[in-house]
């Protein structure tokens, strides 16, 4: 799935719809296709744990899978509603499906598939935009990648000779440079030692890609990518994040968004404004209306909602533009350190990063509140950083993502390139923001298919802010399958 700072561009879907009777329908939706077999009815939330995956046949990261097998099954760690699922992933490393998925009982799933020999497949048992399995307590189970390659023959031997280079490139580039190389207790070497044979056998570039991205998937980070020789990013993260909101309760709440570009869209009910940033993007345009919708909302709301859950990161600069209206002077907000081989602890220095105030004129000084979820990533919870120092702003919703890179990328022999991130992220009390993120201060969580309990809560804050009872409640009615716009994922570049 290739990651931008732009809303992504819909592709299409095969889905399997219960009331359709399994049939494969086309429809256009987020960056690749869904098998997903959607809830009858409305899943209600229920206290309990999300389900969580405890076991998958073939195994995750199997090597010489038979390809003659005939189902992957998927294990949960609870009972789950069995009339609904959401197996995701499309192109040409997603199975051919040969059948109706079903529960063979209350904690296990299986797919029925067809796959050829000599090949990568990577699947996801839930996706952000695909949220059908589900405990029998309603809540969605986390979202899992599972790849495996399947027995192949020998590569030619021009192939070996160039596997060869681009796999001891990497692995020395990875080694030296990778921030987190000991964050996750990976045997990095063991792991290289192992999977070295079935990486210099691959038949071909786009294999090569493929299993090097199932090895490097160990390392569970978003900005740990490979690029293909034409520039197509290949993800190794095996999990993500969960889009926490509802765009149809957005829509209906604020009227029709004033949408002035793919990433910045803008609303007000009555003294409440809304913006919602999609990316931070510091290239283009993008970010110019901003400052215009941040004079109209000084002028015209009394409190302000800023939504940056479909965030998933961008050009921290770009993120500092907006910030900055919110605080009263010029502070720190987070601290950062790279790798330095030639250093005794082999780290550099811990440095500070500083966002600078605008001038009164340009303050925004309205009780704020500040939508946030576990798809925000990267410069994107810079920016929940940056809006945590003004004491007017008040965080809703779940933790962030937490994942920093300040990425490069590498060339290897092949024409392929490793994206490595460098540098690890802290917040200014000195607590690494890799795989723990950020939390909210008013933690929200609820049925997103029929409504929007993020939005919600935000709202009443709001009303109670200005004094009012009554003028801020939304209406909730809306379709599970509505589709839901934003931005997933990012190739952040952190400054």
């Amino acid at each position: 799935m290739a990651w931008g700072t732009t809303l992504p561009r819909p592709s299409r879907m095969r889905q399997v719809n219960k009331v359709a009777a399994w049939r494969f329908a086309a429809a256009l939706v987020l960056a690749f296709p869904f098998l997903v077999m959607p809830s009858t009815g409305a899943a209600q939330q229920a206290p309990g744990t999300a389900p969580r995956v405890v076991e998958t046949t073939p195994t995750l990261c199997q090597l010489q899978v038979p390809p003659n097998l005939k189902e992957i099954e998927v294990r949960f760690d609870q009972p789950m509603a069995t009339t609904s699922w959401s197996w995701c992933g499309g192109g040409d490393h997603y199975p051919e499906i040969t059948g109706r998925p079903s529960f063979r009982d209350a904690y296990t799933c299986v797919l029925p598939v067809k796959l050829s020999p000599q090949r990568t497949y990577t699947l996801s048992i839930n996706c952000p935009r695909g949220q059908n399995f589900r405990g029998a307590n309603g809540l969605p189970a986390v979202a899992t990648q599972l790849s495996f390659v399947t027995a192949s023959g020998d590569a030619p031997i021009t192939a070996r000779m160039d596997n060869k280079a681009s796999w001891d490139a990497l692995t020395s580039l990875f080694s030296e440079i990778y921030s987190y190389y000991d964050r996750t207790g990976t045997d990095w070497k063991a792991v290289f030692e192992q999977a070295t044979p079935a990486i210099l056998e691959s038949p071909s570039i786009e294999e090569f890609v493929s299993r090097t991205a199932m090895v490097l998937g160990a390392a569970d980070d978003p900005h740990l990518a490979l690029r293909m020789p034409d520039g197509t990013r290949v993800r190794t993260a095996r999990h993500f994040g969960f889009y926490n909101a509802n765009q149809s309760v957005i829509e209906r709440t604020f009227g029709p968004l004033t949408k002035h570009n793919n990433l910045v869209w803008s609303g007000k009910r009555g003294r409440i404004g809304y913006i919602a940033v999609h990316g931070w993007d510091n290239a283009g345009s993008a970010m110019e209306p901003i400052q215009a919708i941040m004079d109209t909302m000084r002028q015209e709301a009394d409190c302000l909602i800023v939504d940056v859950r479909g965030n998933g990161g961008g050009d921290e600069e770009a993120a500092n533009h907006l910030a900055r209206w919110f605080i009263d002077h010029n502070a720190p907000y987070a601290k950062h350190r790279f790798r330095d081989k030639s250093a005794a602890d082999g780290w550099g220095p811990m440095r500070e990063r500083w966002i600078e105030a605008n001038p009164p004129e340009r303050r925004y000084e309205g009780r704020t509140f500040l939508l946030q979820g576990s798809v925000c990533l990267s410069s994107n919870e810079a920016f929940i950083e940056m809006m945590r120092q003004s004491p007017r702003v008040t965080t809703v919703g779940a933790t962030s993502g937490g994942s920093s890179a300040n990425p490069r990328s590498f060339d290897l022999p092949n024409g392929t390139k490793i994206v490595i991130p460098r540098w690890q992220s802290y917040s200014l009390e000195g607590v690494l923001l890799e795989g723990r993120g950020i939390a909210a201060d008013i933690p929200v969580d609820g049925d997103f298919n029929n409504a929007d309990p993020v939005l919600e809560k935000a709202l009443e804050l709001a009303s109670a802010e200005l004094g009012r009872t009554n003028g801020a409640t939304i209406d909730a009615e809306t379709s599970a399958t509505q589709p839901i716009d934003g931005a997933i994922g990012t190739d952040a570049r952190n400054k």
